[in-house]
């Protein structure tokens, strides 16, 4: 009798036992959905105040060049068409307007006169100034002071170099019919000339950069969110970026001259004859290819080049 009742009194302590512990289960499992509703919550808060309030917190929110440049698998980048925002960096922030053919210029209409296709990189982009200090805007200006009916069209697009604008003419020389095409070449063009060139693919005449894609899942998971989550840009550059395999873009002692990383390389004087002429000849070969584009559709081709800072004094460079 004593054993049979000892036997129920454990598997009434046992049962208890396990009441106990599911309901403290519960309870763990109540207070995490808790903390992470109200961690959520929290989140959700900030991301709003981000959104609502992005210039006053951190001039990085403010930027909104992925509202108007977009990848591309035949330019590999371009100006979105009929798009605007604003390009905010620490020393600048200025306004974009990209009109119907995805130019930083001035709504599109059937102009009848005598037009110029200014190409160029983000220093004919008008990288860091107001879209009424750009060169082509400028030199527009010049031309109606004294009442020369030119209109300037601005194609300058930022790491655009002569084998993206030999190419982007391909596509849209017929479409534009210029009367003049001027394209501004500096020195950095010929380190991007050998990245894209890296990446290009050519099928039939057909020129692509689909090989620039990027495989790694991760890195366009951190572009998506990089354009779509105010709370993640935010922490981006000193967090997240370093984990993605893209370094913040300090040019240390041992990457100067190095094409990979320097804009500039060929200016540190650090090649040899062969390896100059080299990089020299890749550029000149797509600047040939151009010319030779313009000779066939009868439009006379301007080249012109300028200076990098490093390569004038100071007080020059100023001017």
């Amino acid at each position: 009798l004593w054993i049979n009742l000892l036997s129920k009194e454990k598997i009434i302590l046992k049962i208890c036992g396990t009441a106990k512990s599911m309901q403290k289960t519960k309870g763990l499992i109540l207070n995490i959905t808790l903390l992470l509703g109200v961690i959520i919550l929290f989140l959700f808060f900030i991301e709003m105040m981000f959104r609502l309030f992005p210039c006053s917190i951190s001039y990085g929110l403010c930027d909104q060049t992925t509202n108007f440049v977009t990848l591309d698998p035949y330019l590999h980048h371009k100006f979105i068409p009929n798009s605007e925002g604003r390009h905010v960096k620490s020393e600048f922030n200025n306004w974009y307007s990209i009109n119907a053919l995805g130019m930083r210029d001035k709504p599109f209409y059937d102009f009848k006169g005598y037009t110029i296709l200014m190409l160029g990189d983000s220093f004919t982009e008008g990288f860091g100034v107001e879209y009424n200090d750009t060169i082509s805007t400028k030199l527009e200006s010049f031309f109606r002071k004294d009442n020369i009916s030119i209109e300037v069209w601005n194609a300058g697009v930022r790491h655009y170099s002569p084998l993206l604008h030999y190419v982007y003419l391909l596509k849209n020389i017929n479409v534009l019919n210029p009367d003049m095409i001027i394209l501004n070449l500096d020195i950095s063009d010929l380190q991007d000339d050998y990245v894209f060139e890296k990446c290009l693919r050519i099928d039939n005449g057909t020129y692509s950069f689909d090989l620039c894609d990027d495989p790694n899942l991760l890195r366009k998971i951190h572009r998506f969110l990089r354009k779509n989550v105010y709370l993640y840009k935010f922490f981006d550059s000193d967090f997240i970026t370093p984990y993605m395999g893209k370094q913040k873009s300090t040019l240390t002692n041992e990457k100067i001259g190095n094409i990979d990383f320097d804009p500039i390389f060929i200016t540190r004087f650090n090649l040899s004859e062969n390896q100059t002429f080299l990089h020299y000849n890749r550029t000149f070969t797509y600047l040939k290819k151009i010319k030779e584009l313009t000779n066939e559709k009868d439009i006379p081709f301007i080249l012109v080049t300028y200076p990098y800072g490093n390569q004038v004094k100071k007080d020059d460079w100023k001017d």
